[in-house]
């Protein structure tokens, strides 16, 4: 019962985490099977547990930061799409856009950036109300009239009413498209995926 408490416990808190300390772990398994594990021996479990993997070499391991064999699969995958892919593909527009009067130098700075890049991915960051929205707009028209296909993707069907309410119709959520990937003509979409922080490695 310790290794199932364990791995339930894994399992929720590796979603939305990379890394963990032990102590959240065995805490969260504790909440698993509330009031039927004893802690010595769940901590002996978690010490021989094959599917956890100890990231920092601490002498008391117990102490130390932890991430799964599953979770570190899906990181280096991750890492190495996107080394793999830098400065392989083609510009999303071949001449610089000519940016509206109204946007932010900032803004303005960002959609020229996206569509000269040469990687397939693409990171846009910026706080609450910093204009992410108006700059994707723009984004969407310059390279919509340069015939690219553009599918938007959110975390819940909420954000993706959100999404629709500002223009980008093209929108659903990460759970449908993956379960429609092999169906749908996305293969040479652009896909903006908004509040990527929000998924799981996996996804």
């Amino acid at each position: 019962k310790e290794k199932f408490a364990l791995d339930g416990a894994s399992k929720h808190l590796f979603e939305r985490a990379s890394t963990l300390p032990s102590h959240k772990i065995l805490a969260e398994a504790l909440n698993q099977q509330l009031g039927s594990l004893e802690l010595e021996e769940l901590k002996t479990t978690f010490l021989k547990d094959a599917s956890l993997v100890q990231l920092v070499d601490d002498p008391n391991p117990l102490a130390s930061l932890y991430t799964t064999n599953e979770h570190l699969e899906h990181e280096e995958w991750a890492v190495n799409f996107v080394n793999a892919s830098c400065g392989r593909r083609p510009k999303l527009l071949v001449e610089e856009p000519i940016t509206s009067d109204w946007l932010a130098k900032e803004q303005s700075d960002a959609v020229k950036f996206i569509c000269g890049m040469k990687d397939a991915v693409c990171a846009v960051r910026g706080i609450a109300g910093a204009g992410k929205t108006t700059m994707l707009k723009e984004l969407h028209g310059h390279l919509e009239r340069a015939g690219h296909q553009m599918l938007y993707l959110a975390p819940t069907a909420s954000a993706v009413d959100v999404l629709r309410s500002e223009g980008f119709l093209n929108a659903t959520t990460v759970s449908e498209y993956l379960a429609k990937a092999n169906q749908e003509p996305w293969h040479h979409a652009v896909i903006v995926i908004d509040e990527s922080g929000l998924k799981s490695t996996k996804q």
